[in-house]
């Protein structure tokens, strides 16, 4: 029987700190600044976690994933020491883009979500809904990178459903939502419109040929995080790599242009990658009725990626 033990990132990693802190002058050259100590899993429950979501409880940490895995709940990682095994698997490969490729192919990515779509926790949510939302994806205040003018934003996207069938929604509050719910909120979603994070990795469950629009705040740094502002660029970035694996239409904005040739005269230090943005409506307008007119097209196939 499989038993499953969990590693966690080390507790005080401040990614967000040190992404802003990778100028090297002297070399010549950008380079990380993070202790190398981060890099390494610890093999303890993180303070962060306390004991009512650890993953033994009912609702526990990821529960509803980690009982597809085995019918015996997770245990720290810690917890295994001194003990043998027949075979040994370390980890899951993983699907991000950023400073490596996924280890993923477009079929296998497609295999894994129509998997989860007939798992008796999905099915139990009921039928799914006809795709026809044009949502935006809403961060938290209090954790930076959400939209100043949501408001605004719905207002002006709402002018869009005489173009398409479409219902504006918000998608908001998914912290704390199991797994699977939220991996089906995005199920019924034709254009996704949200400000770089986590929330973006959902799109995977989106339709084929659906679209996405990723905004990047001022102090997204590009020499990290490509955004070249132009459809179905960015495939080696972290949701645009996604996204082409998905096999979902993908473009990313920034507030503010910023040419290759002009990144290293930025004073890094003084950007916040976490700010709340405020969306230009008028250029948010022209990039929808592309979006639009790209989920029109006939459905992609992985077959497509091959021949790119």
């Amino acid at each position: 029987s499989l038993l499953t033990a969990l590693a966690f990132p080390f507790p005080d990693c401040d990614w967000g700190t040190t992404a802003k802190l990778l100028v090297d002058q002297a070399k010549g050259v950008f380079t990380r600044s993070e202790p190398e100590h981060w890099s390494f899993l610890q093999h303890m429950w993180p303070k962060a976690v306390n004991r009512r979501i650890r993953a033994w409880k009912p609702k526990g940490l990821h529960e509803d994933v980690l009982r597809w895995l085995s019918d015996r709940p997770a245990r720290q990682l810690k917890d295994y020491y001194g003990q043998s095994y027949a075979k040994i698997i370390l980890g899951l490969r993983s699907l991000r883009f950023q400073v490596f490729s996924s280890s993923f192919d477009c079929g296998e990515m497609r295999d894994v979500a129509n998997w989860i779509r007939h798992t008796p926790q999905y099915t139990a949510l009921g039928p799914d809904r006809p795709v026809e939302e044009l949502a935006v994806l809403q961060r938290p205040l209090k954790e930076g990178r959400a939209i100043l003018n949501l408001g605004e934003t719905i207002s002006m996207l709402a002018g869009f459903a005489w173009l398409a069938p479409l219902k504006v929604t918000v998608i908001e509050k998914l912290q704390g939502l199991p797994w699977v719910e939220q991996f089906r909120r995005f199920q019924a979603v034709r254009v996704l419109v949200g400000v770089h994070g986590a929330g973006l990795s959902w799109l995977w469950s989106m339709p084929r040929g659906a679209a996405v629009v990723e905004f990047r705040p001022k102090g997204a740094p590009a020499f990290i995080l490509q955004c070249s502002e132009r459809w179905d660029q960015d495939d080696h970035e972290t949701y645009g790599g996604l996204a082409r694996l998905a096999l979902i239409h993908h473009i990313c904005l920034r507030q503010e242009p910023v040419i290759a040739e002009g990144v290293k005269d930025l004073d890094f230090e003084n950007w916040d990658r976490n700010a709340n943005v405020t969306l230009d409506l008028e250029r948010l307008n022209l990039v929808i009725q592309d979006a639009l007119a790209k989920t029109q097209g006939p459905e992609p196939d992985c077959r497509d990626l091959i021949l790119q």
